[in-house]
């Protein structure tokens, strides 16, 4: 639960958590929007990240929120596959 401080746009409050400063304050910030984003509209990107393009299952494209934000492409593919050939 220690992303709801971000969802919610509360890391300046909960600095035990967040650790504080303005790297995590504008962090928090993305993290916010695009929460709010997806409930406005459906999709989550906005100004503040990169082109987050939709969720398929042969890119699996997921946003990776750090200091650059980026997209990554099936970042957990190597796992996945482990798990299903171990089923």
């Amino acid at each position: 639960a220690s992303d709801l401080i971000f969802v919610f746009d509360n890391a300046s409050i909960c600095t035990n958590y967040s650790g504080g400063g303005p790297a995590v304050l504008a962090l928090s910030f993305k993290v916010g929007e695009a929460w709010a984003s997806m409930a406005r509209n459906g999709k989550p990107g906005h100004s503040g990240l990169p082109e987050w393009p939709a969720y398929n299952e042969k890119t699996r494209a997921t946003m990776v929120f750090d200091t650059p934000c980026t997209v990554w492409n099936d970042p957990e593919g190597e796992g996945l596959r482990l798990i299903r050939q171990s089923a």
